[in-house]
């Protein structure tokens, strides 16, 4: 369920979206991450408890055309959409 909340002094809000509403900027992505770490081992260690959602830094998305798409984070997105 889609939350949302602004930042005191800040121009950006932070929201909590379902990941099935937020769509891909890119047809295809990396199987890793910039750091080096592979995405699988990610999506292992969230879906596994080993890591928290919270742990994870957060996507930047934008709301065009009647739909969610990030434009940073298509990898954390795949990610999530699988969990």
């Amino acid at each position: 369920q889609s939350q949302a909340s602004i930042d005191p002094g800040s121009e950006h809000m932070t929201m909590w979206i379902e990941p099935t509403e937020i769509r891909f900027t890119h047809d295809s992505i990396s199987p890793v991450f910039s750091c080096g770490r592979r995405i699988h081992d990610t999506y292992d260690e969230l879906s596994r408890g080993f890591k928290s959602v919270h742990d994870i830094p957060r996507m930047k998305v934008t709301f065009m055309n009647g739909e969610w798409y990030t434009y940073t984070g298509n990898r954390r997105l795949w990610v999530f959409q699988k969990l």
